[in-house]
């Protein structure tokens, strides 16, 4: 897989977390025809590198973002970097 893809369905993913209140496993699976493995590292690298703050909704057992306002403004910022050093976002 090229990185350029993997970059956008991180970007999906994060789009369909940000539009709807929950979003599930098995949905997120069958949309992008990855292994639950896959989703699990997507999941991770939107939360530590992008600072998207999900989590598992076990009352609705899906995904969600706990607060909106931490998305910088709908899009993704590489959190390792200063704003200075990467002004670009992944969209």
């Amino acid at each position: 897989m090229t990185e350029s893809r993997r970059i956008d369905r991180l970007h999906k993913i994060q789009e369909l977390l940000g539009r709807r209140r929950i979003v599930y496993r098995s949905e997120l699976l069958e949309k992008f025809g990855i292994s639950r493995a896959t989703l699990n590292r997507d999941l991770a690298e939107l939360r530590n590198r992008y600072q998207v703050p999900i989590d598992f909704n076990q009352e609705y057992g899906g995904y969600r973002v706990r607060s909106k306002e931490r998305l910088a403004h709908g899009r993704l910022v590489d959190s390792t970097r200063t704003r200075m050093d990467n002004p670009r976002a992944l969209w």
